[in-house]
């Protein structure tokens, strides 16, 4: 598929994320076509495809739950019943799945990074990180880009 690319994203790293996102968007309509095979529940189906389509955003339980017409108390248990993981957690390892692209494919500041995965600060991002991966993602960007050569 050929895309035109706009002139502000020549330069690699800004093509890559432009591109990325893009992919990402087009991934979660298949992702969704996958979870509607396993999962009974239509309304966890919708958040699972507005969680990736606004991962970059601040989601919270509530504004989720308010626009599916539920409480956030049975939209919580809903989400954990069908997804063996809670909400915070779900949005938390997803972001940081895709940091970790991030971190292995580009050069991109650890601060861009954060920012573009959605996290207040990079303080947060990284103690999220570690807490995760068991690397801080310095070390990680240099242990995959050491793989990948």
């Amino acid at each position: 598929m050929w895309v035109k690319i706009p002139p502000h994203l020549l330069d690699i790293d800004s093509y890559w994320i432009w591109n990325h996102i893009k992919m990402r968007k087009f991934l979660a309509n298949e992702r969704l076509f996958y979870y509607r095979r396993i999962f009974l529940d239509e309304r966890v189906r919708w958040a699972l495809k507005y969680i990736e389509e606004n991962l970059d955003k601040k989601l919270t339980l509530g504004a989720i739950a308010s626009h599916l017409g539920l409480s956030r108390i049975y939209f919580c248990f809903l989400f954990k019943k069908e997804m063996k993981t809670g909400f915070r957690t779900y949005i938390i390892d997803r972001k940081i799945h895709i940091a970790k692209e991030l971190l292995k494919n580009t050069w991109l500041p650890i601060k861009t990074i954060s920012f573009n995965t959605g996290f207040k600060s990079v303080s947060a991002f990284c103690h999220q990180f570690k807490r995760r991966t068991g690397l801080t993602p310095i070390i990680y960007r240099r242990k995959a880009k050491k793989k990948s050569y």
